[in-house]
């Protein structure tokens, strides 16, 4: 998910600190977890947060830093099932 979010960071001219600037991260993960659920690794009902770009501190924003995006999603396993949460920050 890293790469895949990097990679479209470094192809884009500019990433907006904007709402639609954040979605586009937001995007990848989801592509990232559809991924891992059409191969079997996740079950479907994962979620996917991103922070709201008013919401966060001034100081914050004028270095550029997004905020922390989440994920949560469950591991399809063959006996049993495990909860996962992560935490991406930009």
């Amino acid at each position: 998910m890293q790469e895949q979010i990097y990679g479209k960071m470094v192809r884009l001219p500019k990433l907006p600190y904007s709402k639609s600037g954040f979605l586009i991260i937001e995007n990848e993960m989801r592509d990232v977890l559809f991924q891992i659920q059409s191969q079997g690794g996740i079950l479907e009902g994962w979620t996917v947060t991103s922070p709201d770009p008013r919401q966060i501190p001034e100081n914050q924003r004028l270095l550029g830093i997004a905020g922390i995006f989440t994920f949560t999603a469950t591991l399809e396993l063959d006996v049993r099932k495990v909860q996962i949460n992560g935490t991406l920050s930009v």
